[in-house]
């Protein structure tokens, strides 16, 4: 199995620490286990390269971030780069057509594309290896990788399963939810439905068929140079939704969407990352500083502090899922 790591985003999400020009992927947030701090990406790329090859696996990116890629990830990693960034499948379309004539890789050949930005186990990718082995290809044309939910959140996906076909942890896909109210979220839950971690498994031709139909070159370089004419559109819109024969795969162990402020907060090991900080009776707070300040914070509780050279967030912990909207609302003052 080839496994593309999709590496996109513009920034907003975990502002100020990422910006435009610094998607949140190459923020080293993260101890690496050996006293030092990686992003999320190089995170990924550790743990794939423990379960399988680095030859094996690729990275997926727009040109812009091709000198923040390079200063992050292992030369033996390829990079597969979109002229720009157009959602998830005109990417997942160029990095397939890549894999096919540039690679020179068959229509059998399985892939897996994986977002950047998950917060994972190892067992997460050896179980998604596992899938190979697993399926029968010829009746299955996409596996999906569902997490079981820990709770009604609103701001993911959902998969309703159907009945398994087997004895293993394989079912096949009902229907999808995009982003329900909390109630609906409950419902879902109480019905087993599980959480759209954005990870797709098929068959390289899966893509190369669909690529045909439309009328779109599959050479790489063709499909390149046409790229302005694939649709903006995410792969499950343009796709999975008028796909038949999909399954999903249930994982019931960590998971955590870095994109997340909440959840990104949960993952912050030690609470305050940064240099030229001091932090004096702070309880429950978590403060970043990726600037070249000095910070002093002193008797706050519960807030994320984040300072960076694009600017300053403090909020309540519990309120910081407000913080793109308010950028989009006021688009001023070097704001992205």
């Amino acid at each position: 199995m080839r496994m593309i790591v999709l590496s996109g985003g513009t920034g907003k999400r975990l502002w100020p620490l990422s910006h435009p020009s610094f998607p949140k992927q190459f923020i080293r947030l993260f101890d690496d286990g050996k006293g030092q701090l990686e992003s999320i990406l190089q995170r990924n790329l550790r743990l794939l390269q423990t379960v399988t090859v680095a030859d094996h696996i690729f990275v997926s990116s727009v040109a812009s971030q091709y000198d923040l890629l390079t200063a992050q990830i292992p030369r033996e990693i390829s990079i597969i780069l979109d002229p720009y960034g157009r959602d998830t499948f005109p990417a997942i379309a160029l990095a397939c057509a890549y894999l096919y004539t540039e690679k020179g890789m068959t229509w059998e050949e399985i892939v897996c594309f994986s977002p950047a930005d998950l917060y994972v186990e190892e067992t997460f990718y050896q179980d998604i290896l596992e899938l190979e082995r697993m399926i029968d290809w010829t009746r299955t044309s996409v596996v999906l990788a569902g997490v079981e939910p820990t709770g009604p959140l609103d701001k993911y996906g959902y998969i309703v399963p159907g009945q398994p076909e087997s004895n293993m942890k394989i079912y096949p896909v009902e229907r999808f939810i995009e982003k329900p109210d909390r109630e609906l979220a409950r419902d879902l839950i109480s019905r087993h439905a599980l959480w759209n971690s954005g990870v797709f498994v098929f068959p390289l031709g899966f893509v190369i068929e669909h690529l045909k139909a439309y009328g779109f070159p599959t050479d790489y370089r063709e499909l390149r140079e046409k790229y302005h004419r694939l649709p903006k559109i995410s792969f499950d819109y343009a796709i999975l939704e008028k796909t038949k024969n999909i399954q999903v795969m249930t994982y019931g162990g960590q998971w955590f969407d870095v994109g997340s402020r909440e959840q990104m907060i949960q993952l912050l090991n030690p609470s305050s990352i940064g240099s030229k900080m001091i932090c004096h009776q702070t309880r429950e707070s978590y403060v970043v500083n990726t600037s070249s300040l000095p910070l002093i914070v002193i008797g706050v509780s519960n807030l994320l502090i984040a300072v960076s050279d694009q600017g300053i967030l403090i909020a309540d912990k519990t309120k910081t899922d407000k913080v793109k909207t308010l950028l989009e609302q006021h688009q001023y003052g070097g704001f992205p």
